[in-house]
This record gives structure tokens, sequence and C-alpha cells, in this order.
């Protein structure tokens, strides 16, 4: 791992923790008390961070705890200025961490289907293994015989095109021009 690399790794653990400390702690005025910082995202450059935020509230309460604090960012980013004590300090964007309600709608969308017994498992897959007749197999082949045949033509089309293009091109050594 590179200087770079691990410079960045400390920034961004750095911002993580003291962020988390401003959310929890600082803004207790704001009754931000069950806020917590699930994720932190930062750009390359490290000008612009997204913060992910989540709680145990409802989707309401967390999309409130967001406006909040996206409201307030320019004094969390005036106090990570003084905490981290650096040049550049990235602009914040707060937005509500959606993974749990996607989980939770995945998890309800599983339990929707409809789960087969051992016997019908074993149905289904004889209907769906069912021996074909010989015509079925005759025309089956012969499908595939046409379609290769296709294929090979149109492979053939696409070699022709080719060289007629490569005779047309001047910077082709066999191009004899004025």
């Amino acid at each position: 791992m590179g200087r770079r690399e691990i410079y960045v790794q400390k920034r961004d653990s750095l911002l993580k923790r003291y962020l988390t400390n401003i959310v929890e702690y600082g803004l207790e005025e704001l009754s931000l008390r069950d806020v917590f910082i699930s994720e932190i995202e930062v750009n390359a450059d490290g000008s612009v961070a997204w913060v992910y935020i989540d709680n145990e509230g409802t989707l309401e309460e967390k999309m409130e705890a967001v406006d909040i604090l996206n409201a307030n960012k320019s004094e969390i980013r005036l106090e990570l200025v003084y905490l981290l004590n650096t040049k550049k300090v990235p602009k914040l964007n707060f937005k509500p961490d959606l993974s749990k309600e996607s989980e939770d709608r995945i998890d309800q969308i599983l339990a929707d289907i409809p789960v087969l017994s051992e016997e019908e498992v074993k149905k289904e897959i004889k209907k769906s293994i069912s021996l074909k007749t010989p015509e079925q197999k005759k025309s089956q082949k012969a499908q595939i015989k046409t379609s290769n045949q296709a294929l090979k033509k149109q492979g053939s089309y696409h070699r022709e095109r080719k060289t007629l293009s490569d005779s047309k091109n001047p910077s082709n050594k066999r191009f004899k021009g004025n």
C-alpha cells in the first residue's frame, strides 16, 4: 500500500470518527440522539463527502434528521476544520441510508414466494426433462442447422466487406494511388 492510500484511509477514518462525535454529541439541541452514521464516501480528491445517516426510527424520522443535518452542514464543516487541522475539509452531503429498507423489502418478497415440497420439485424437473419425440428432435436439429448456416453467411459477408474497405483505405500498403 502506497503513501496515498494510507493517507486516504487515515483521512476517511478520522472524518468518520469526528463526524460521528459531532452528530451524536455535538448537536444535542437538534434532538438527534438516535441518529448515527452508517457510511461515509469521499471522492478521490477529497473535496466532497457523502455521509449516510441511519436511525432506529421510521423513514420519515430519518429524512427529518437528514434535513436538519443538511441545514447545519456549514457549522458541522467548520467544526471539522478545527478538529482535523488540515488544509482541505470535504463539503458534506447528508443522505439517508436506505439499505435496511431495501433489505426488509427483499425479505418480504422472498417470504411471499411459495415453497415447493421435495415431491413437487421432482415433478417439475421431470416435466422439464421430458423426452422429445423423434420428429421434435429432427425439427430442432433443422432449426439449429439453418441458424448456423445464416451465421456463416453473415461471417463471410463481413469478411468480404472488410477486404473491400481495406482496398479503399489510402493507408493500406497495397493501395496504389496517384
